[in-house]
This record gives structure tokens, C-alpha cells and sequence, in this order.
């Protein structure tokens, strides 16, 4: 499996459709498919955002910036931000753990939401998908838990 430094065009095109912000990207991809190395990342270097012509590209430290680090139950509990591997499946994991028991991300209809992956950038967009898809606000800045 090659790795993957950061999103792929259509993991940008998700989080994008989640509402993620394109100035939280810290890499972009040009959008001239035509040109040599049009598939390689750069990194975004420029204070002025990203400009239309080009796609959003997230490293996988950006995504981690964007997952809250805590979510809260409706009790007070403190589920703090994991992102660990699957020793069965060789996978990574984010989740929620509060140090006896974790988070349990679901769907409308109260089934589990699988939130893991081969691919640690995958796992994490998966993530940003499920915390919108529930209104859950991402970070606007890296905040701590209480």
C-alpha cells in the first residue's frame, strides 16, 4: 500500500461537502490534470488562502486539528479523542474513551457508525463526516479538554 501523505481529490471534495473549511488545509493539489506532477500535494506556503483554481489537500496532522479532542454525554462525561490501530484488522481507529468506556458513534437510525481504516487520513475523514453529519462543531483552534 503506497502511503498517503494527505487527503486524496475526493476525501478534499468530502470534507468539503461536511463544510470543513479549505483555509484549515495545509496542502493543495492544482487543478491542471494536464500538467506534470498534477497528482503530487504542495505545501500551501501562501497567507492568503487557498485560491479557487486549486483543491484543498489536508495532511493528516491538519485533520487531527479539526476533530474536537473531547466530546461530552449528556451525563458530563469526558470521552477524550483516540486514534489507535486494530490489531485484528491492522487498522486505525478514531474514537472517544473516557477511561472506562468509549463513545459510540451512530446513525440517525441508533446503528454503529464505523469510524476506522486501513488509511489513518481515511479514518479521520470518516470521523469529520460523522461529528457534521450530527452538528458536532469541529475546532476552529487546537482547544484542550477540561
Amino acid at each position: 500500500m503506497k502511503p498517503q501523505i494527505v487527503t486524496t481529490r475526493d476525501q478534499s471534495a468530502r470534507l468539503k461537502a461536511c463544510g470543513v473549511d479549505p483555509e484549515s488545509a495545509d496542502m493543495f493539489y492544482t487543478n491542471y490534470r494536464t500538467k506534470p506532477n498534477a497528482e503530487i500535494p504542495l505545501v500551501k506556503i501562501s497567507p492568503f488562502g487557498i485560491r479557487e483554481d486549486l483543491i484543498p489537500a489536508w495532511s493528516l496532522l491538519a485533520l487531527l486539528a479539526l476533530i474536537p479532542r473531547c466530546l461530552y454525554s449528556t451525563m458530563g462525561t469526558e470521552y477524550r479523542l483516540e486514534l489507535s490501530t486494530l490489531r485484528i484488522h491492522s487498522e486505525f481507529e478514531v474514537q472517544w474513551y473516557s477511561g472506562h468506556d468509549r463513545w459510540h458513534p451512530t446513525d440517525e437510525k441508533g446503528k454503529y457508525v464505523r469510524l476506522w481504516d486501513k488509511s489513518p487520513i481515511e479514518a479521520c475523514v470518516k470521523a469529520i463526516e460523522w461529528l457534521t453529519s450530527k452538528g458536532i462543531k469541529l475546532n476552529d483552534y487546537d482547544t484542550d479538554c477540561n
